[in-house]
């Protein structure tokens, strides 16, 4: 490709030529071909992405289930800008026991590295988390930490958010018996100590079924849970704040801000505000369909709900929700109300619980098509009040990944098509979909790629603009136009 030339006029040469060799983001690694994504990590057998986490300064960590010795591990491993591993090859081992350590997800910990937790198969099954300083090397015990010591399994899914602090928060729910599952929760801080207990807190323990407990920071060493309960005939969702010392905020046994009719739950995810609050997605069954519900649980205890799509005679599930800025959710889910084949749609919900301008009150057509899936929806914040949704579109056994991005008014940004635009083309199925946001208004994207009947992780970004790859200009050279007395330079790029 030729290169292209530029004059600067008027600039004199020295700030010309400080502006133009000012140390910027490098991309030169990401393939701009929608056929050839990045390869990851290409080993023999199964590895499949399970988290991400941007590292703020344009990279990602990553963590997946690596089966490379015959039963699963856990790796991790740092990739700058230009998808560059800086790491060691094909990650470093965070946990390889003689059991499939499972579900591992990372979080920042405030000191350029991450701590990572993950499910240790071995019976009883237990919480493990392990400290990566910024060069890949474990910092706690060998094994990893144990969250915390009970008799019975503590069940997957967990969930896993910073303390602010350098220390890690978990929630999950323990086993007390079949029918008794009680939510449980920990912080350990960022020596791997257990703070609040060898057993961690009891949050919820009623005798009935506490399950998909989602917990995310307050911001001041604390967490908020949400976990969907039977204590009383149908499943509802309480919510419970605990402090920094793991003491309960409300009532013992957590508050249900629930405001809708009572009816099953499934699919619970959740975020933080940003404000010191929680905001819950989920699919509430009423009737013989799931529909779509948002629930907003403000710092000091107060709610509002929202039933996104109430009057579509079809199931919406598989929940996906990124927080803005003013503490407003993109909420994106599956919907069969034109296709059993499932579409997907989208919303936004204001910080006071309304349906945004824009958006219509039954959801906003995402992706659609009649013969043809479009499902698995994964979304992140674009980190400019916006919101980018990826989904699985294609038929039962051949997918590719597409792409949105959306303002909270619901206008797509330039250069994004009202199709969708294709992150991966590859006529095969993808799994394990990962988004990260860039720092600059886009996304990375990994997922897990089959290869005959063993499965690589790829990745590929898409900016701002959603191009893939790397569509930005790059400066070749910048040099001075002689005889002028500095009035001009010949910039390539």
């Amino acid at each position: 490709m030729p290169n292209y030339l530029a004059w600067l006029r008027r600039m004199p040469l020295i700030s010309a030529l400080a502006l133009l060799l000012a140390p910027h983001l490098a991309f030169a690694a990401w393939p701009n071909d929608p056929g050839q994504p990045l390869p990851l990590v290409t080993l023999a057998d199964v590895q499949v992405p399970t988290g991400s986490v941007p590292d703020g300064v344009g990279g990602f960590f990553l963590t997946w289930m690596d089966h490379r010795s015959g039963n699963y591990d856990v790796y991790a491993q740092h990739f700058d800008a230009a998808g560059n591993a800086l790491w060691a090859t094909n990650g470093v081992a965070v946990a390889t026991g003689a059991s499939d350590q499972v579900s591992p997800v990372p979080v920042l910990d405030g000191s350029g590295g991450i701590i990572v937790g993950w499910i240790d198969g071995a019976l009883p099954y237990a919480l493990f988390a392990q400290k990566l300083n910024a060069a890949g090397v474990s910092q706690w015990t060998a094994a990893g930490v144990r969250v915390a010591s009970q008799t019975n399994n503590q069940i997957n899914p967990f969930s896993i958010c910073s303390d602010g602090a350098g220390g890690v928060n978990f929630s999950w729910s323990y086993e007390y018996s079949v029918s008794d599952h009680d939510v449980y929760a920990q912080r350990l801080s960022p020596s791997g100590a257990r703070l609040w207990g060898a057993s961690g807190v009891s949050v919820a323990a009623s005798g009935a079924q506490q399950e998909l407990p989602a917990g995310v920071t307050d911001g001041a060493g604390g967490m908020w849970i949400l976990w969907r309960d039977n204590t009383t005939v149908s499943y509802d969702i309480y919510a419970q704040h605990l402090n920094a010392a793991g003491g309960n905020v409300y009532v013992s046994g957590g508050i249900n801000p629930e405001a809708f009719i009572s009816g099953d739950i499934q699919s619970l995810v959740a975020a933080a505000d940003g404000f010191g609050g929680v905001i819950g997605l989920f699919s509430l069954k009423v009737y013989s369909y799931f529909s779509m519900a948002l629930m907003h649980v403000y710092s000091n205890g107060s709610n509002a709900s929202t039933s996104i799509a109430p009057y579509v005679a079809a199931d919406e599930t598989s929940p996906a929700l990124a927080v803005d800025p003013t503490g407003g959710a993109f909420v994106f889910w599956t919907d069969t109300r034109d296709d059993v084949r499932r579409d997907v749609f989208g919303s936004h919900v204001t910080n006071f619980g309304s349906i945004s301008p824009g958006w219509p009150p039954n959801g906003l057509p995402v992706a659609t098509g009649l013969d043809i899936y479009q499902d698995a929806p994964v979304a992140m914040g674009d980190g400019e009040g916006g919101a980018i949704v990826a989904w699985s579109e294609g038929n039962a056994y051949v997918r590719q990944i597409v792409a949105k991005r959306f303002g909270p008014d619901a206008v797509m940004p330039p250069g994004w098509s009202p199709g969708g635009n294709p992150i991966t083309t590859q006529p095969v199925y993808n799994q394990g979909l990962i988004p990260v946001r860039t720092g600059s208004g886009g996304m990375f994207c990994t997922w897990a790629l089959p290869v005959g009947s063993e499965y690589d992780i790829v990745a590929q970004r898409i900016d701002r603009f959603g191009q893939i790859g790397t569509p930005e200009p790059r400066i070749v050279s910048v040099r001075d136009v002689k005889n002028d007395q500095g009035g001009q330079v010949r910039v390539s790029w």
